[in-house]
C-alpha cells in the first residue's frame, strides 16, 4: 500500500469522478484507475462502484476512506513538526475552515493582526468537514472555523462533538433564506412554503456543507438531485438565468443587496426554518493569548458585518 494510493482514494471521494479526480490531479485517468485496482486486490474487497451519479465507496470503500483520512492527517502532522524544527518556528500556527466565508474571514483576520503582531506566523486553508475535524483531532491545525447548514444545528453540534471529542463554541447563528432569479415564477411571492419549492430543482455549490439541508428535504419528500456546481460564482450566474434556487446565509444576502446590479430575491421558508452558524473549534491550549486575539478579531469582524 502506498501514501499515493490513500490519496487518489480521498480525492476521488471530492471529485466523484474518475475523469475528473485525474484532470485536478494531472494524472492520466487509466493510471488512475490501475492504481485504485491495485488497491482492491491488496486488501481483497471493492471499494468503489460507479454508475449515473459517478463513483460510489462500498461500506468497504467507506471504511477505507475514514482510515485513509486518518494516515494521511498524521503524515501531515509528521511534515508540519519536522518543517517547524528546521525553521525553528515556535509561533506558527494553522488554521482551517470548511467554507468560503470561513477561509474570507480567515483572510481578514490575517490582514487586521499581520501588522500588529507580525511574531505570531498564521496559516490557513480551506478543506472539508471530514478532514478539517481530524486534521484539528489529530494536531495538524491548531484551530479551525466550522460553518454547519441545518435544521437541527444544537443535535448536530452534539453528534460532532460526541464523534470528534472536540469542543464545537458558536461565534454566529443566522437563518439562511432562499436565494432566486428576479425573473423565477414565485417572484410575487412575499413568502414561500418549502413545498412550494419542491415544484423547482435545487442548486448548491457546497454540497458537503448542505448535505444536511439535502437530508431534510429528502425526509420531506424533495426528490429531485441537487444540481452541484463548483464554486459560489458560478452559482449565482447559474441561479440568475434559470429556476433553479439555493439557501444563503443572511449576510450573504446583505452582499448582494449593496450591489446596484443585484439580480436576485431572497425568501424565508415559512416552514423550513433553516440556519447557518460558525463555529470555533481548537485542539490545544498551548496558544492561549493567541487565541483569544484571533478569537476577538473573528467576532469584531461577524458583527462589523452584521451592520
Amino acid at each position: 500500500m502506498k501514501l499515493q494510493q490513500l490519496h487518489l482514494l480521498c480525492a476521488l471521494e471530492q471529485y466523484h469522478s474518475f475523469s475528473q479526480t485525474a484532470q485536478h490531479l494531472f494524472i492520466s485517468q487509466p493510471a488512475l484507475s490501475t492504481a485504485m485496482q491495485a488497491l482492491e486486490r491488496e486488501l481483497n474487497c471493492t471499494l468503489l462502484t460507479r454508475n449515473h451519479q459517478g463513483v460510489q465507496f462500498t461500506a468497504a470503500g467507506k471504511m477505507a476512506l475514514e482510515y485513509a483520512h486518518e494516515i494521511l492527517n498524521e503524515v501531515h502532522l509528521i511534515q508540519s513538526i519536522a518543517h517547524d524544527a528546521h525553521d525553528g518556528l515556535t509561533n506558527r500556527i494553522t488554521i482551517g475552515g470548511n467554507t468560503l466565508v470561513c477561509t474570507e474571514l480567515l483572510l481578514h483576520v490575517y490582514l487586521q493582526i499581520e501588522k500588529e503582531y507580525p511574531q505570531i506566523a498564521i496559516n490557513f486553508q480551506e478543506i472539508d468537514e471530514h478532514t478539517l475535524m481530524h486534521q484539528l483531532l489529530y494536531g495538524a491545525l491548531d484551530f479551525a472555523l466550522l460553518q454547519i447548514n441545518s435544521t437541527c444545528l444544537e443535535n448536530d453540534r452534539r453528534q460532532l462533538e460526541q464523534k470528534y471529542h472536540l469542543q464545537l463554541s458558536e461565534l454566529t447563528n443566522e437563518p439562511m433564506a432562499v436565494l432566486l432569479s428576479k425573473q423565477h415564477p414565485l417572484r410575487q411571492k412575499q413568502s414561500v412554503s418549502i413545498y412550494e419549492l419542491f415544484d423547482f430543482p435545487f442548486a448548491t455549490a457546497h454540497m458537503e456543507t448542505d448535505r444536511r439541508l439535502v437530508s431534510a428535504l429528502q425526509a420531506l419528500g424533495y426528490q429531485k438531485p441537487p444540481f452541484i456546481l463548483q464554486d459560489t460564482f458560478c452559482l449565482n450566474q447559474f441561479i440568475a438565468g434559470s429556476t433553479y434556487w439555493a439557501f444563503i446565509p443572511q449576510r450573504e444576502i446583505l452582499r448582494h443587496q449593496q450591489d446596484a446590479k443585484n439580480q436576485f430575491l431572497f425568501l424565508y421558508p415559512v416552514d423550513f426554518p433553516c440556519r447557518c452558524a460558525i463555529n470555533w473549534l481548537h485542539n490545544t491550549s498551548s496558544y492561549p493569548v493567541e487565541e483569544a486575539l484571533l478569537r476577538q478579531t473573528i467576532e469584531m469582524l461577524l458583527r462589523r458585518g452584521e451592520k
